[in-house]
């Protein structure tokens, strides 16, 4: 029995570790995989966007104020308001990557966004990520000021 106890241990324990190492590193999740969804029809993808949200996120305004919002609700209202403005694409600029632990991780990024009929813009966000399973999702999100944060 103790030697079936130790092999069920040793094996739980290896499946961890494997399992661990499965999950995409967090800059390569953001630039490689979040981003680039961003670069053809954002408006369009909410489906494959919402992908990359907990399904509750707490969003931080800029008053400071703090809201939990569902994920769906909070990104399709941002992508209308977006496209209300004429916003078409948004391509990474910069990204800023502080990895807390194991399973948490903050991102500074800045992006150039793309307008129809107007100047691009650059705008700034901070998000934290944690895993859920072997995937990176983000919870929690708030516009930053992009040159105070060396973005």
């Amino acid at each position: 029995m103790r030697k079936y106890v130790a092999t069920l241990i040793t094996t739980f324990l290896c499946t961890s570790v494997i399992a661990d190492n499965q999950q995409a590193e967090p800059e390569q999740w953001y630039r490689e995989m979040y981003s680039p969804i961003f670069l053809d029809s954002p408006a369009e993808r909410l489906d494959e966007i919402q992908k990359y949200y907990a399904d509750e996120m707490l969003i931080h305004s800029s008053e400071g104020e703090t809201s939990r919002q569902d994920k769906i609700k909070w990104l399709s209202g941002l992508l209308a308001a977006w496209q209300g403005d004429g916003w078409l694409t948004s391509e990474l600029k910069d990204l800023h990557i502080d990895r807390i632990n194991v399973s948490t991780v903050s991102f500074k990024s800045s992006w150039v966004d793309h307008y129809e009929g107007a100047e691009d813009e650059i705008s700034c966000g901070w998000y934290l990520a944690g895993l859920d399973g072997d995937q990176w999702k983000f919870t929690a999100y708030t516009y930053i000021d992009c040159a105070a944060h060396g973005l």
